[in-house]
């Protein structure tokens, strides 16, 4: 029962990101090429910086220090 209800959750939300993914060039093709890739860069910075930010958060390094 609650394997049926997680793969229809992540079928749904898989069903979701696919669509945004398919309609990022077309909503983005009237700023132009350079700005499109320019901004994708820097939501992709963001992305990364975000993700080393929750990495090294002050809980993630004290469980670190405490299992090494």
């Amino acid at each position: 029962m609650l394997t049926d209800v997680l793969g229809a959750a992540f079928l749904i939300a898989g069903t979701s990101i696919g669509a945004g993914m398919l309609a990022l060039p077309i909503k983005t093709a009237a700023a132009g090429f350079f700005p499109t890739i320019a901004m994708f860069i820097v939501v992709w910075c963001i992305m990364v910086r975000q993700l080393f930010r929750s990495i090294l958060s002050h809980q993630t390094l004290e469980i670190i220090l405490r299992w090494a």
